[in-house]
């Protein structure tokens, strides 16, 4: 990877200046004041990114006073890793692919995540999957660990058709003696939905095929609800897809035999009346699901639903009630929303920010992130309610990749140009914005150019460099 220039802004304040990247009004949760305490490393962004979140590669947040935000340090061994392929059979009797009109009309795109597998108190296992664009049907998974070398190998799974840009992956409540088994959720763009069983550490002989008993296959298309896919999203033991005619499907998949009573069950606005009055409801269309996401509140686990028409919908899961109807469209921004990331809930504010990506549709076209908090109570009537300051971060170049919010930060990772990624950091305290750089990119900069604390940043890139190693 190339690492990005070194940026640092001071953003000024009052109105919004033309071309500025960020608004001085960003944080719109200053409402409650809270304890200070020492910058925390950013979570991980992509596959790369996600490993650094295991300690494999690092991140050093500094205080604002330094010009970059922290440096990316190359994974040692990474160039070296050896790919164990596993055929994955179809279920039986899955649905015909129709390349032409697929049942799943989610864009195709690469796409990579990371999961954190607890395994004790020493430490924490991390597991990072991607999916090609090139090879939609190649899933690559790999097992980190903060306190173990670089893994030199890793599972490449072959699938028999494309997949959706999705995976989530979890540890198995029902592990075998001695070995963890991992769950694997993902769905073909033919509309099934696949769950596996892996062993780990993956103990797999290249060119071997799973076992059909390790795979459970669920087909959408069975279900009444015949409308298009357009977004996924998962949890252990349930699968909660969007659809285009704007309705919200829970899948109890790795929970209950999709023969069981109660393994699907539709979200809907008049649980519990009558049936005449479900058709008068059914009058009022919603526009197309555009993203899912999910966050646990107050041990409430709450399903965030973006559709195209800019409604923001926050459901219960387990009492299947809507608690929020929100639009999330921006006066002062054209743009369609696309995508939504919801951050952790802050128990001590008692606030939950998210963020929704809003693509515009003018030319020449400029993107925007939308910044929203929504505070709750810790009281037996749970509500949930949106603050009123909402913030706009426009992106002026480069192509979002992923993104990651906390109730101060805000991380953007962006493609800047063919294999050229680019880390911002954006503080809503102190209003700056600043860079991640590679780090013999950092040493250079440092060692050749000027600086009134020459001396100081070198120690600081030497301790950084040093205490990685551990």
């Amino acid at each position: 990877k190339v690492g990005s220039p070194t940026c640092h802004h001071h953003l000024p304040q009052g109105p919004q200046l033309p071309g500025s990247q960020i608004c001085p009004s960003f944080s719109p949760h200053r409402r409650r004041p809270k304890p200070t305490l020492p910058d925390q490393n950013p979570p991980g962004l992509l596959l790369a990114a996600a490993a650094a979140d295991g300690e494999a590669a690092m991140a050093t947040a500094t205080s604002t006073s330094c010009r970059i935000a922290g440096t990316e340090v190359p994974i040692t061994g990474s160039d070296k890793l050896r790919w164990i392929d596993l055929t994955v059979p179809s279920p039986p009797s899955p649905a015909p692919a129709s390349p032409a009109d697929p049942f799943v009309s989610v864009p195709p795109r690469a796409a990579s995540g990371c999961h954190v597998v607890s395994s004790g108190r020493d430490s924490q296992r991390y597991l990072a999957w991607r999916i090609h664009e090139e090879h939609q049907n190649v899933l690559e998974v790999i097992e980190l660990c903060a306190l173990k070398e670089f893994p030199s190998s890793g599972l490449r799974l072959v699938f028999q058709e494309a997949l959706c840009p999705f995976a989530f992956m979890c540890e198995s409540e029902g592990a075998r003696r001695g070995e963890s088994v991992y769950l694997l959720y993902v769905l073909t763009i033919s509309g099934v939905a696949i769950l596996c069983n892996l062993r780990s550490p993956f103990s797999y002989v290249s060119g071997s095929i799973l076992s059909q008993n390790d795979i459970v296959g669920f087909n959408l298309q069975t279900h009444i609800q015949s409308a298009k896919v357009t977004a996924v999203k998962a949890k252990p033991g349930c699968l909660v897809i969007g659809r285009q005619d704007g309705s919200i499907c829970c899948y109890s998949l790795g929970k209950l035999a999709p023969s069981s009573p109660g393994f699907s069950n539709e979200l809907r606005d008049d649980a519990g009346i009558g049936r005449l009055w479900t058709l008068m409801s059914r009058t009022k269309a919603l526009g197309p699901v555009q993203d899912i996401d999910t966050a646990t509140v107050n041990e409430r686990e709450l399903l965030f639903v973006l559709h195209l028409d800019g409604s923001l919908r926050v459901w219960d899961i387990s009492s299947q009630t809507k608690l929020v109807n929100y639009n999330v469209h921006l006066d002062d921004f054209e743009g369609q929303p696309s995508r939504l990331w919801v951050g952790e809930a802050d128990d001590d504010q008692e606030l939950i920010s998210l963020a929704v990506l809003h693509q515009g549709t003018m030319v020449p076209a400029c993107d925007h992130i939308g910044v929203y908090a929504f505070s709750f109570g810790a009281g037996e009537r749970f509500l949930l309610s949106p603050e009123p300051s909402v913030s706009a971060v426009p992106l002026l170049e480069g192509k979002i990749v992923d993104l990651k919010i906390s109730t101060e930060k805000l991380w953007i990772l962006k493609e800047v140009g063919p294999m050229l990624y680019e880390i911002v950091q954006y503080n809503s305290d102190s209003e700056e914005i600043c860079s991640y750089v590679l780090q013999e990119d950092a040493i250079s900069e440092q060692m050749f150019q000027s600086s009134e604390s020459a001396l100081d940043d070198l120690v600081w890139t030497a301790d950084s460099v040093f205490s990685s190693m551990k």
